[in-house]
């Protein structure tokens, strides 16, 4: 999958639970059992090498045929590759976010308001940021797809979950990107599924 990043960390969990038999369907499935070909540990084995990332696979079957197309250009696409790259890599780093690596990535009116909101303290009775705003979520971004671009605008499927578990549906968001004097294109702001911005939301914050 190309336009895909995935995450390696994502375990067994995320697969459905076996469904149990009846003694007597049981005791019909170890007789076929006893007759398979001796090729079936392999294909087991293969089964398991590729566990995780059956319910990526399984989430992206539900999606139309269509959003597999992308149809971002290059210079769209490929920031957005970057900051979700940088997103799925630091989130086992403990502390705040150091957005100073994905400055190139951001407007500059975004990376000043994201920098300034990171700085809010909970302690002192105002609102801070309690949301990853790069997924719209509080758990972990596991794998991400850029699925399509219209204008200035980016849509971008996020697998979230918890650590080692994927949510069954992605979170599309909408990715409005800017574009620089020389071409190149950055992330200004995020449409969440709920209808939210993320530029109103640190708007509320910082003017608090």
């Amino acid at each position: 999958l190309e336009r895909g990043i995935h995450n390696p960390k994502v375990g067994s969990s995320s697969l459905p639970r076996a469904i149990a038999l009846s003694p007597a369907k049981a005791g019909l499935f170890a007789v076929r059992a006893q007759s398979m070909p001796r090729v079936w540990p392999v294909a087991l084995g293969l089964m398991r090498a590729f566990r995780p990332t059956l319910t990526l696979w399984a989430s992206l079957s539900l999606m139309p045929s269509s959003a597999l197309a992308c149809t971002c250009p290059p210079a769209m696409e490929v920031p957005i590759t970057e900051l979700y790259r940088w997103q799925i890599g630091r989130q086992d780093t403990p502390g705040r976010p150091q957005l100073k690596a994905i400055q190139p990535l951001l407007s500059p009116t975004l990376y000043q308001h994201l920098t300034a909101a990171y700085q809010l303290n909970p302690g002192d009775g105002r609102g801070y940021l309690d949301f990853d705003p790069f997924s719209g979520t509080q758990v972990y971004s596991h794998n991400v797809l850029v699925v399509s671009c219209t204008g200035d605008s980016a849509d971008v499927a996020v697998f979230t979950g918890l650590r080692g578990r994927l949510s069954e549906a992605p979170q599309r968001l909408s990715l409005q990107m800017q574009q620089g004097p020389a071409g190149t294109w950055v992330v200004d702001d995020i449409t969440y599924p709920w209808g939210g911005q993320l530029s109103s939301v640190l708007s509320g914050l910082l003017q608090q």
